[in-house]
């Protein structure tokens, strides 16, 4: 997962040309998220299937999503720092591939009720869904000419 979410930190503070203090503590907020992850991954190892801690993982997970979220939309709100020319299409596209995560991990807490060991092997499932997700959407959108009438390959995969 932070893998996935260092991607996704990656492709929004790409496109940023500015910045300002909200911007600023949405990220360190996110990167604090991050930085729990280790300790909450050790944790869920030794305290095996424990509700609480399946649940405190996944609001973790949950969170940091949702911190990154809101930091892009704040970005992006009437082009605030982010440039100008960039499509509005990418912009949708960076949105809906950044909540496809914290929704999924918010759809397997009450998963755990029933079987939590099931809840944590749904988390498998995360990374390749939106790894499909983000393939199909980038072919759909590198097919869509852009505001020039060029047909644009989108922002690449730096």
């Amino acid at each position: 997962m932070i893998y996935l979410y260092w991607r996704q930190h990656g492709q929004v503070f790409r496109y940023m040309v500015s910045f300002d203090w909200t911007i600023s503590n949405l990220n360190v907020l996110f990167l604090l998220f991050v930085a729990m992850m280790p300790f909450l991954t050790i944790l869920l190892a030794a305290a095996g299937q424990a509700l609480f801690v399946i649940w405190l993982y996944v609001g973790i997970q949950v969170s940091a999503g949702l911190t990154l979220l809101a930091l892009w939309k704040y970005a992006t709100r009437s082009n605030r720092h982010v440039d100008s020319t960039l499509p509005r299409s990418w912009v949708a596209f960076v949105s809906r591939s950044g909540l496809i995560a914290p929704m999924l991990f918010a759809a397997s807490a009450p998963l755990a009720l029933w079987n939590p060991y099931a809840s944590e092997v749904a988390w498998f499932g995360i990374l390749p869904i939106v790894s499909l997700y983000r393939y199909h959407a980038r072919r759909e959108f590198e097919s869509e000419p852009n505001a020039l009438g060029l047909r644009s390959s989108g922002p690449s995969n730096r």
